[in-house]
């Protein structure tokens, strides 16, 4: 998340390549398909995150799952 994030700024300085670059490269699409192809990954994993967290018998806390969610919606 934080890559998508700092993409623009990295692009910049450029002597890191971001997952954005790679994606654009690999997919053939724009930096603003790719951003958003990359969100809609990140979204999902939290939701499969979120779903094993609820199924696992060791169940976490609504609080903390909480707490997951909106560390993960930072961005």
């Amino acid at each position: 998340m934080d890559d998508i994030v700092s993409h623009k700024f990295e692009q910049e300085r450029g002597h890191v390549i971001s997952s954005v670059e790679v994606y654009t490269n690999q997919h053939g699409v724009s930096t603003e398909e790719a951003v958003e192809a990359l969100n809609e990954m990140v979204e999902e994993d939290w939701k499969g995150i979120n779903e094993d967290c609820i199924n696992s018998p060791n169940f976490i806390s609504k609080d903390v799952l909480s707490m997951f969610n909106l560390l993960g919606s930072r961005g």
